[in-house]
């Protein structure tokens, strides 16, 4: 089945970015990974190549036929959010946007996915990042991949979140 997705990778005072109305996300799932990812999560995410880090927050809610999501990555030193890979004259006109989450794929355990091409901050050349993780019980880790899509560079990094206790 089939359920809604936000994910938000972003500062801790960026919250309220999973709160809007992400954009649509294609989402598959088996029994097993809906009930094993729903919840809300939160943690962190980085990598020893770009020396860049940060926090993830995502929930999965019940009750929808398919997922929202959306990306907001701060990079700790960095005073601004990462953006969507699009052309100069488009960015130039233009508040800095979430990055969307292109594909989640859960089944059993497994978790994977992709996020829609971004800008890095150095270069500002389009990473495509894929990512994926193993649920264990209330905490998901995992691995993800950053293509440099002109330069062809490649860089690697780790995840996890655990999921928040209710109240």
């Amino acid at each position: 089945m089939i359920r809604s997705l936000c994910m938000t990778t972003l500062v801790p005072l960026a919250l309220a970015a999973c709160a809007s109305n992400p954009a649509p996300v294609n989402l598959t799932a088996d029994p097993t990974g809906v009930q094993l990812l729903a919840g809300e999560w939160s943690g962190t995410y980085g990598s020893r190549e770009s020396g860049r880090t940060g926090s993830i927050v995502f929930t999965l809610i019940a009750g929808e036929d398919h997922a929202h999501g959306d990306v907001l990555m701060v990079p700790v030193g960095y005073d601004k959010p990462l953006e969507p890979y699009q052309e100069a004259a488009a960015a130039a006109n233009q508040a800095p946007r979430v990055l969307t989450i292109d594909f989640v794929r859960a089944t059993g355990r497994r978790v994977t996915g992709t996020l829609a091409p971004y800008r890095d901050p150095v270069c500002g050349c389009p990473l495509d990042t894929t990512f994926e993780g193993e649920i264990k019980g209330d905490r998901i880790a995992g691995k993800f991949r950053s293509y440099h899509t002109t330069t062809g560079e490649r860089q690697s990094g780790e995840w996890q979140v655990d999921r928040k206790k209710p109240r």
